[in-house]
C-alpha cells in the first residue's frame, strides 16, 4: 500500500510539472515525444518573462484553440509564412536576413525554448547531425526566448556543442512565422529565396537523425537537389 501511494505521488508530481512547462505527448506520431505550447507573453522579447500559473493555463488552451482552425495537410507553405524579408540577431553578434538563406539550396530553422525540455534535450543531437550535413544545407537555430534568457540559451548551446548559427531575436517575416507557432520543438524548412519547402517538423523525435534526415531529404527531392545521405 505504501509503494502503491509513493508511486501515485510520483505520478501526480510529473503530470504537475508537464502541466506547468506547458508540454504534452504527441497523440498522433508514435516517432515524436514531447512538445511544448509556444506561451508567447512568456517568450516574446518585448515582454518580461513573468506569466503565472494562470497565464500558462490560458496560452495552453489559446493554442488548443488555434490548432483546431489550422490546415492539417502536412504543408509547411500552408501554415508558415515564407521568409523573404526579415533581420535577426545572432548569439555571436551578427545579423543574419534572408541573404544568409542565399548561401544554401536548404536551410532548417530549429525553433526552440529554454523552457522547452525536448528542446534542450534533443539540441546535442541537433548538433551532430548539422556538422555532417552537406555545404549545401545548412542547419540553424532560432531560441524563442534567446533575447530575455540569453545566459541560459547560450549555455545549453555551448554544452550541446551547435556550433551553428543561433538567432535570438527576429523581425520582419519572422514575425510573421512566429505569431503562427504554437509548438517547441518546430522544425521549418526554407529555401534559397526564402520559401517554406517540405513538411514542417514539430515536436521531438525520437530516432533524430532519421527523421530529421527524412523531412530534410524531402524538402531537397521537392527542390530537384540530391538527397543527404
Amino acid at each position: 500500500m505504501r509503494l502503491l501511494k509513493k508511486c501515485i505521488i510520483v505520478v501526480l508530481i510529473i503530470a504537475a510539472v508537464l502541466a506547468m512547462t506547458g508540454c504534452e505527448e504527441d497523440p498522433q506520431a508514435d516517432d515524436r515525444w514531447w512538445q511544448c505550447v509556444v506561451f508567447r507573453r512568456a517568450h516574446h522579447r518585448d515582454v518580461p518573462k513573468q506569466d503565472t500559473k494562470d497565464d500558462a493555463a490560458d496560452a495552453k488552451t489559446d493554442a488548443s484553440t488555434d490548432a483546431a482552425d489550422t490546415k492539417t495537410d502536412g504543408s509547411a507553405a500552408a501554415v508558415f509564412p515564407d521568409l523573404k524579408s526579415f533581420s535577426a540577431d545572432t548569439f555571436d553578434g551578427k545579423t543574419f536576413s534572408q541573404k544568409d538563406l542565399a548561401k544554401y539550396d536548404l536551410t532548417a530553422i530549429n525553433i526552440w525554448a529554454t523552457t522547452c525540455p525536448p528542446c534542450i534535450d534533443e539540441m546535442p543531437k541537433l548538433a551532430a547531425l548539422a556538422a555532417k550535413l552537406p555545404d549545401n544545407v545548412n542547419f540553424i537555430t532560432w531560441c524563442l526566448d534567446g533575447d530575455a534568457q540569453r545566459e541560459t540559451a547560450d549555455d545549453i548551446l555551448k554544452k550541446s556543442g551547435f556550433e551553428n548559427t543561433s538567432l535570438t531575436t527576429g523581425s520582419g517575416d519572422l514575425d510573421k512565422l512566429y505569431e503562427e507557432l504554437m509548438y517547441t520543438p518546430t522544425t521549418v524548412f526554407v529555401d534559397s529565396e526564402g520559401h517554406m519547402v517540405g513538411e514542417a517538423l514539430i515536436g521531438s523525435p525520437k530516432d533524430t537523425e532519421t527523421v530529421y534526415k527524412e523531412y530534410i531529404n524531402k524538402a531537397l527531392t521537392e527542390l530537384g537537389k540530391d538527397p543527404v545521405k
